[in-house]
């Protein structure tokens, strides 16, 4: 019997470089990998098995506004803040069904990049600016 609980990390990049050997190596060892739309794409076509979870299965609610709505939400941010030490939040976090998430791997858009560019538009250089994953 495993008495280890399920470990999970949530996965949600921009740039992909090297992301499906991190992510096969972190499966190998035990984690459950919890992805949004590219990136779980992404991950879906290199990893084999159950070690997958579209963000959507923790957060009850699809992607939305063209992505920018998918990854904040009271499960996911609760999965990551909750304190593993204090007996009364694992208890409110089973009661809530908040899954534990023990590690985060994030990059950021090109901002910097975008905004350097000649010509570039004020709508262009914020749609570089990812608040939402």
């Amino acid at each position: 019997m495993n008495t280890h609980p399920v470990r999970r990390a949530l996965i949600s990049v921009f740039d992909k470089t090297g992301i499906a050997d991190f992510a096969k190596q972190i499966s190998k060892a035990g984690f459950k990998i919890i992805s949004t739309g590219g990136t779980f794409k992404y991950l879906e076509s290199h990893l084999r098995g159950g070690m997958l979870i579209p963000i959507e299965e923790i957060t009850g609610n699809p992607e939305s506004f063209d992505g920018r709505m998918k990854t904040i939400s009271f499960q996911i941010e609760s999965g990551i803040l909750f304190d593993r030490t204090d007996k009364s939040h694992i208890k409110q976090a089973t009661e809530l069904h908040i899954p534990p998430i023990d590690i985060v791997v994030c990059n950021f858009y090109p901002f910097g990049e975008t905004i350097s560019k000649e010509g570039v538009s004020f709508d262009e250089a914020v749609e570089q600016i990812d608040i939402g994953g």
